[in-house]
């Protein structure tokens, strides 16, 4: 059945390599963020949210018009009927076009140029015409589905004035961005606060939390390792701190980031495209949930947390004997020869923690191992890479790192590791299945057969192309999926 499929995507496809195809417009996606920059505003593009958001648009828009050709993985939005001669790559690259050119104006016409250059290779006739077709629906459907998703939603936001409270930081003092985030329609976990923890390490109010021994090892680490002038973080440390910043504009952000390091263990993996595909749209369906799930932990708990540069500067107020404040400390990130401040919102629990981790799992539960070496670079530092043998190893240096960086408490990161694991596992688990996996145990077999026919004529679950009844078309993408 396997053959069955080879000569169905060699069917579907066009002369274009799809791989690059992906490729092409991944990159785009990523000047995208590069060229969309400017301060944090209520509705800021390159914030983390929306930058998370638009990548679970763009990515689950490609997959789903790739597999309503070659129907091998489910939809995440309901499948689109196409010919049976639709081209697969112009349905793809249309698909990505009308995403991203809604999503990042600013490379709307460097996203027409691509999209002329695939269409170009693909020979005119029908299967072109309704690839082009079929790609601006499933990007249509995608823009329909999450119209109301509340991500256009700002609240407003006031701080608190307690000690703990997150406060506007130095030097810019914005004003927090995302109070509204949590309450964004997730993508396929239950709600933002799934996974959120009852508070940092556990402590569930900001008084027992500040007054805690626990609290001042964090201070101290922070204080130490995180200040400009550290005498005890090691050129490897500064180099970690900077390598996976991802806050400047102009450069790729942390969901970013993420996708350029999806994009190279892919290749280097040697994935077929209908997988290399599946895997970037659970890449970025679980970077949406977990921006989601982190701002709900920085916002919708009883601990909105001051960052470091806050903290340490007021740590004779906070209430612990052993926290020594230090009024004239400065983050890392404060390097006026290198400046990436502070990011304007609560530090518990760290985003880029989130982040981090929903990729690693995602990447394990995907191969089926942690352990697989890749080397990657940042926009932050040029010209310098990094070698990782475990995806764990990257995510859990990507949260440290905040630390250094003199932004972050290391409970942030210790918790965003949490959150992030637990929602990259969950959708790994429910999340673009194989097509005809009918009873969920990662294969299409007999019993997936049995549970088909007893359903003829219903529909439900069994029906694989969604036109409204399980019959023969249902049957035969079970039976091109048995193995």
């Amino acid at each position: 059945m396997n053959r069955m499929l080879a000569s169905l995507l060699a069917g579907a496809l066009s002369t274009v390599a799809a791989a690059d195809v992906i490729d092409d417009w991944n990159q785009l996606f990523l000047d995208g963020v590069r060229q969309s920059g400017g301060v944090y505003g209520p509705l800021a593009p390159v914030a983390p949210g929306p930058v998370s958001r638009n990548a679970a648009m763009m990515f689950t828009a490609m997959h789903d018009a790739l597999n309503a050709v070659v129907k091998r993985y489910k939809t995440y939005a309901p499948m689109v009927p196409c010919p049976l001669e639709t081209d697969a790559t112009a349905a793809v690259a249309q698909a990505a076009h009308d995403v991203l050119v809604v999503a990042f104006p600013a490379v709307a016409d460097a996203a027409g140029a691509l999209l002329k250059a695939h269409l170009s290779s693909i020979p005119d006739g029908p299967g072109k015409e309704s690839g082009i077709w079929l790609g601006t629906a499933c990007a249509n459907g995608l823009h329909a589905l999450r119209a109301d998703d509340g991500s256009e939603f700002d609240p407003g936001y006031v701080p608190g004035a307690d000690p703990g409270d997150w406060q506007p930081t130095p030097p810019e003092f914005l004003e927090a961005w995302g109070p509204g985030w949590s309450a964004v329609t997730t993508w396929s976990i239950a709600s933002g606060s799934q996974f959120t923890p009852s508070g940092p390490a556990g402590f569930t109010s900001m008084s027992s939390f500040l007054a805690s021994a626990y609290y001042a090892l964090q201070y101290e680490d922070a204080r130490e390792y995180g200040d400009l002038f550290s005498t005890v973080r090691t050129a490897d440390q500064t180099e970690i701190a900077l390598f996976w910043a991802n806050d400047r504009d102009g450069t790729f952000k942390p969901p970013g980031h993420l996708l350029d390091i999806t994009q190279t263990v892919a290749n280097d993996q040697g994935l077929e495209v209908v997988d290399k595909l599946r895997l970037f749209a659970l890449v970025a369906i679980g970077m949406a949930d977990a921006g989601i799930a982190a701002w709900d932990a920085k916002y919708s708990t009883e601990i909105d947390l001051w960052r470091p540069i806050t903290g340490i500067r007021a740590g004779d107020l906070d209430g612990n004997p052993e926290t020594v404040g230090d009024p004239k400390w400065i983050p890392l990130a404060d390097d006026p020869f290198n400046p990436v401040h502070t990011p304007p919102f609560p530090a518990w629990v760290s985003g880029h923690a989130t982040f981090g981790a929903v990729h690693a799992a995602v990447m394990r539960n995907f191969f089926g191992t942690d352990e697989i070496s890749f080397t990657i670079t940042s926009d932050d530092t040029p010209g310098v890479w990094r070698t990782y043998d475990r995806f764990s190893d990257a995510a859990l240096e990507n949260g440290r790192s905040r630390i250094y960086l003199g932004v972050h408490w290391q409970v942030d990161a210790d918790d965003g590791y949490q959150v992030g694991t637990a929602v990259g596992d969950w959708v790994s688990a429910f999340e673009l299945g194989l097509l005809g996996d009918l009873d969920g145990d990662g294969v299409v077999g007999p019993k997936d057969l049995g549970l088909l026919l007893a359903a003829f004529g219903q529909s439900g679950a069994t029906d694989l192309n969604d036109d409204g009844v399980t019959d023969a078309g249902d049957l035969g993408i079970l039976l091109a999926n048995w193995r």
